[in-house]
């Protein structure tokens, strides 16, 4: 049995993104453009909301693709669920509930899922939701190949098939046993309504572009909020949606909600939240940041779970990274508690490859701070008597600070026992680059990842994988074909307490081999002004370790000043 990540769908993701990044730089006039405004009490709006409407603006990242065929980063994500209703629901402690699937089965040999629709939910077109819509919404995915479509399901999806009005079918090519948990990225969209706006030719075909040029700037969804404007570079404007068919919008929910670019400057942050411009800020800014916003009158830093770790990705390509004598000396030269006392006291210590927060995860940290044992590492391996003739490259991002500072802290220690560590700022396009082929990655590189769904056997995939070297997800380039057919294993294992066992056993494997130095449990924390009120972070056991779901806006409420 074999998996593999569709790379091209990804590189076209890519390229996408290269495309409309580079607006980013004018995010400073996003500023101007809304102190321009009128200026309102409490939280005001922002471009266009009625006086009376009861408006959030939140920080992000830039850009956004709200099409669920296309956007799959943070970014987009916490828009999608917004905009779009999945096909079914995770909860807080990783299980999966009914949502636009009511109920379903699984064939006895796990490869046919039939899923009842629930019936009368409406699009924000007024049409109603069926399971034709389904099983198109998964079809175009699978084509487009861009986001979900690419990595979580084109290795594993035959086909999408609407039995009739209520009742669709998904046949996979192998047995997947966390599918239907993959299914809270499926996102329906509203067929006809794509129809109406595509545009021959294109490169699907019949289907012309699949309307994807027209979802940049509009949405075919169901979702609680929907799109009242979207101008790419500045910000993604939605408004509540009065026919909305699940329960849970609280009492002052937001009407609208303005998503806008803010995580490259932290001082325009800063000032649009001391002048109730925005309401939540992005999750990117420093320590220092938070703590300066948390003592500001009517702000407060809140944290939540999320399902996510930072890692320092070591390539086990490139020498002296071959050697795992080599790597498990850098692992024992982090000054750990250091890092997380002086930089990251918002985080907790990574006690595995797989954040806590996942079911599946186990405590298996066996690397910490001792420079004996550093060197102890360093004298078995095959560069002992001439590590000092290589200079080892540490790749780190400017956009996000905090990161050199535990890149500094790593040369320094490293240093003592005569590893030679160079600093290297790499902006975040140029990461990408680089990072797609061994010889051109950096011998280190740094990045925060998440899990897609709650799953620990599929965020390993998209980890270690062989299939996935060459993604920002994995810049170890491992290539191990023992590790593969223990993911591919687990993978194909229906069971879930079966599959968590073989999950342990691989958590352990990669411990042992050292490709990563697993540095924190990342949690989402961020600044929010106290007349908005967020359930998951008031009380951190309701909120959705999962990228996105930690913005469901129905549940917040508004009580201005």
């Amino acid at each position: 049995m074999k998996f593999s990540i569709n790379r091209s769908a990804i590189t076209k993701i890519q390229a996408a993104i290269i495309a409309i990044i580079i607006i980013v730089a004018v995010v400073v006039g996003v500023y101007f453009y809304i102190t321009s405004q009128d200026p309102q009490p409490g939280p005001g709006p922002g471009p266009g909301p009625t006086p009376t409407a009861r408006v959030v603006r939140v920080g992000n990242a830039w850009p956004i693709y709200l099409d669920p065929a296309v956007g799959q980063d943070f970014a987009s994500q916490r828009a999608q669920v917004n905009v779009y209703d999945p096909l079914v629901w995770p909860e807080p402690d990783g299980t999966i509930s009914p949502w636009v699937a009511e109920s379903w089965s699984i064939s006895a040999d796990g490869l046919v899922y039939t899923f009842k629709i629930r019936q009368g939910i409406k699009f924000h077109t007024g049409r109603i939701l069926t399971a034709y819509d389904v099983a198109f919404s998964m079809n175009r995915c699978l084509t487009i190949g861009v986001g979900y479509g690419g990595f979580l399901w084109s290795a594993f999806v035959q086909s999408a098939y609407a039995i009739n009005n209520t009742h669709v079918q998904f046949t996979l090519k192998k047995t997947f046993g966390p599918f239907l948990a993959s299914l809270i990225r499926l996102f329906i969209v509203d067929r006809q309504e794509v129809m109406a706006h595509i545009k021959k030719p294109g490169p699907y075909g019949d289907f012309g572009d699949y309307a994807t040029d027209w979802m940049l700037t509009h949405d075919a969804g169901s979702g609680p909020y929907k799109v009242k404007e979207i101008k790419l570079q500045d910000y993604v404007h939605v408004e509540k949606f009065e026919d909305y068919w699940a329960d849970g919008f609280a009492e002052n929910a937001p009407t609208e909600v303005i998503f806008l670019p803010t995580a490259p400057i932290p001082s325009t942050q800063r000032t649009m939240m001391l002048l109730k411009q925005l309401e939540v800020s992005d999750q990117w800014q420093s320590q220092e940041w938070l703590d300066d916003m948390d003592a500001q009158p009517g702000i407060s830093k809140k944290s939540q779970p999320c399902a996510a770790e930072y890692y320092y990705m070591l390539n086990t390509k490139r020498p002296p990274l071959d050697d795992v004598h080599v790597r498990k000396a850098l692992a024992y030269c982090f000054d750990y508690e250091t890092a997380m006392e002086t930089i990251y006291p918002r985080f907790t210590r990574a006690r595995s490859c797989l954040p806590m927060s996942l079911p599946g995860a186990i405590d298996c940290q066996i690397y910490n701070y001792n420079l004996t044992k550093a060197a102890e590492e360093l004298q078995k391996s095959k560069y002992a008597a001439n590590i000092s003739e290589y200079t080892i490259e540490f790749h780190v991002m400017p956009e996000v600070p905090e990161r050199m500072r535990d890149a500094m802290l790593l040369a320094s220690e490293a240093a003592k026992i005569g590893i030679n560590i160079q600093i290297v700022s790499t902006p975040w396009l140029q990461y990408i680059e680089i990072m797609s082929k061994p010889e051109t990655c950096p011998h280190i590189t740094c990045m925060a990842i998440s899990a897609y769904f709650p799953d620990a056997a599929f965020m390993l995939y998209t980890k270690y994988h062989s299939s996935s070297a060459g993604h920002v997800d994995q810049g170890e380039w491992l290539l191990d074909p023992t590790l593969d057919a223990m993911i591919e294993d687990a993978l194909g294992t229906l069971e879930e307490s079966t599959r968590l066992q073989k999950v342990a056993q691989i958590q352990q494997y990669i411990m042992e081999i050292c490709p990563t130095i697993f540095i924190y449990d990342w949690y989402i924390v961020e600044a929010v002004q106290d007349y908005v009120h967020i359930p998951s972070f008031e009380d951190p056991s309701q909120a959705i370790p999962v990228e996105g779901y930690s913005t469901i806006c129905r549940t917040w409420s508004v009580t201005p000043p």
